[in-house]
């Protein structure tokens, strides 16, 4: 007997498979092991895993760089806080100030092309005695072709903010900045960076911040640096990421708003922001398509 798969079938088995998430995912890092396999890209392991820097801790001093999974790196050491070490996600990278710890890929503009997405949970947790200035999530190597970080706070700075305002920027250019206002310190948000033909759209918790078009159709840049900016040293002040950084995943297309946050949370999440607030893991690549053809499979065997 011959099996004809209802239309309402394929309908249910399609979308997961052409909209999965892991479509042109050319990097993710989930942080959920210790040591360099913490920071091996599961999205094509051999290629573009990340690359530690810094000092780490030793002894006392264990608020170093690391992942929950490590005991070591559930406490502070006087040089940095972490009150929300724990994620729902799994392992956390764990950056310090003090101890310029940040992590780099060898990801470039040749390698996305001129449409790309870098999605990241971060948390912004410096020690009480942290005077620094700004903070940078993420940079381009050799130019703010591509950045996001904290604005300059004025005036004697002898503590943290509660919150800062966060500033994106596109292809370098100084006053082309999207700016997200009053983020708070101590807890996870969730940032997005659609870049897309010299457009580049910035969504902070799920939401769109703003676009910036700055009038070139291409972005050129030699490596992305996550937990500082390009310089080194930095020749205006320090700039090193203080806090954590969660399900760091790049991809080279341009991520739709629905893909970003379509509003649909709990199991059924989809998008990147809801599946963050669900405790769900970006799919692995070919997970949804894989598990269409099981369906599929399965229905054949019993029919037989």
């Amino acid at each position: 007997m011959k099996l004809l798969i209802p239309i309402s079938l394929i309908s249910i088995v399609m979308p997961l498979a052409e909209g999965a998430l892991s479509t042109n995912l050319i990097a993710y890092y989930n942080f959920d092991e210790t040591g360099s396999a913490g920071l091996e890209n599961q999205a094509d392991p051999g290629t573009f895993d990340a690359t530690f820097s810094g000092s780490t801790g030793t002894g006392a001093n264990v608020s170093g760089p690391g992942f929950t999974g490590n005991a070591a790196f559930n406490g502070g050491d006087g040089l940095s806080n972490r009150p929300v070490l724990s994620s729902s996600l799994g392992g956390v990278l764990n950056l310090v100030d003090a101890r310029q710890n940040f992590i780099s890929t060898t990801i470039s503009s040749a390698t996305v092309g001129d449409e790309f997405t870098i999605s990241l949970w971060f948390a912004l947790t410096p020690g009480a005695t942290n005077t620094s200035n700004r903070y940078h999530l993420l940079e381009s190597g050799n130019n703010f072709t591509v950045s996001l970080g904290t604005n300059a706070l004025s005036g004697t700075i002898t503590a943290p903010s509660a919150n800062y305002n966060f500033l994106g920027y596109v292809n370098g250019v100084t006053n082309a900045s999207i700016t997200a206002n009053s983020v708070s310190t101590g807890s996870w948000h969730h940032a997005a960076m659609v870049y897309s033909f010299g457009s580049l759209t910035l969504y902070i918790d799920g939401s769109v911040i703003g676009t910036h078009t700055n009038g070139s159709a291409t972005a050129s840049f030699t490596n992305l640096l996550f937990g500082r900016e390009r310089n080194s040293p930095d020749p205006t002040g320090d700039r090193d990421w203080d806090g954590m950084i969660e399900e760091l995943a790049i991809w080279d297309r341009a991520l739709t708003a629905s893909e970003i946050n379509n509003g649909v949370g709990g199991v059924n999440a989809t998008s990147l922001y809801q599946r963050g607030l669900s405790g769900i893991a970006i799919p692995e690549p070919g997970a949804a398509l894989l598990g269409g053809f099981g369906l599929l499979a399965l229905m054949r065997r019993r029919v037989r």
